[in-house]
């Protein structure tokens, strides 16, 4: 007899409920306001449509995906992520565990790695961020540097 591989009960994601989801929803306007009006640089736009993203990342009232099993006939609402790449901790923890998964199973060879971070802070924190061929530059250092030492 053919019994439905769900053992447990899906529990989506609570992300635009979470404090830091209502903080930006509920000041993001007032926030990117004050920025433009400033004297301060205006936020690139990855920025505020990462922010925006956040806001309603998980909120079943921007849309969902309905599925029903056709085993059992339970159903299912899984509401849409922001899938963003640098402020949803919910969306980043999905995508880096996707993307080890993906490295263990299909790249990487079976044998044992170690992890190294390196960190920066202040303006250079920033540079890196933005200057590509810098930080491609730093990380060679980097590579060199662990091999021979």
């Amino acid at each position: 007899m053919l019994v439905c591989a769900s053992s447990g009960v899906y529990v989506p994601r609570d992300t635009h409920r979470c404090d830091a989801a209502v903080l930006v929803q509920h000041h993001l306007a007032g926030f990117l306001e004050r920025v433009e009006e400033g004297s301060h640089a205006p936020l690139p736009d990855f920025v505020r449509d990462e922010l925006r993203g956040f806001a309603v990342c998980g909120d079943f009232s921007q849309g969902f995906v309905r599925t029903e099993c056709r085993r059992c006939g339970d159903e299912l609402r899984v509401p849409f992520p922001c899938k963003g790449r640098g402020f949803c901790p919910s969306c980043m923890g999905r995508r880096m565990a996707e993307g080890a998964a993906l490295l263990v199973d299909h790249v990487l060879p079976a044998v044992g790695y170690r992890q190294w971070v390196l960190s920066f802070s202040g303006p250079l924190a920033v540079r890196l961020g933005y200057d590509r061929e810098l930080l491609a530059a730093v990380s060679g250092c980097l590579g060199r540097a662990r091999q021979t030492g």
